[in-house]
C-alpha cells in the first residue's frame, strides 16, 4: 500500500504464524513488492478465482496429498464427523493431534487429480477443506 506495486501469488498453507500479519510472501513476491529491506510492509489482498483446472507438470500430478477437513480442540466431535464422512466417501482418514488441535484429514491419496475431485465432494459441507501435499 505505501509504494503502490503489486503482484499476483498463489497461496499454498495456512501461514501466516506471527502475530499481527495477514499473509507471509515469498522471497520473489517480496522482491516485486519491494519490500525486502523492511521485512513487513501494509498490503491489500484481493482474490482472484481461477475458473477450469489448474495446469500442473506430470511431476506435480503424482504427488500424494491429503484433504484437511477442519480442525477442532473437541477430539470425540472430531473423531466421529471423520469416521463419517470418510465412510460416506469411502476414503481412508486419519486424525492428526497438533498441541491442542485435531486436525480432520482424508487421506492419503496417490495423486492431486484425486485429491481435487474429493475436495470438490468435501467443500459443500467443509467450506474451508484445502489439499495438502504430502
Amino acid at each position: 500500500l505505501d509504494n503502490n506495486k503489486q503482484t499476483i501469488v498463489r497461496v499454498n498453507d495456512r501461514g501466516p504464524f506471527h502475530p499481527q500479519r495477514i499473509i507471509d510472501l515469498s522471497y520473489g513476491a517480496a522482491f516485486k513488492l519491494g519490500v525486502l529491506k523492511h521485512g513487513t510492509a501494509r498490503v491489500k489482498i484481493e482474490v482472484i478465482n481461477v475458473d477450469g483446472p489448474l495446469i500442473r507438470s506430470p511431476h506435480e500430478l503424482n504427488k500424494k496429498c491429503i484433504i484437511q477437513l477442519a480442525a477442532t480442540s473437541n477430539k470425540h466431535a472430531a473423531s466421529t464427523q471423520l469416521q463419517a464422512i470418510a465412510q460416506q466417501l469411502g476414503s481412508r482418514y486419519y486424525l492428526q493431534q497438533t498441541k491442542h488441535l485435531y486436525r480432520m484429514n482424508l487421506g492419503p491419496m496417490n495423486d492431486l487429480t484425486t485429491c481435487e475431485l474429493m475436495l470438490k465432494k468435501v467443500t459443500l459441507n467443509y467450506p474451508k477443506a484445502f489439499i495438502k501435499t504430502l
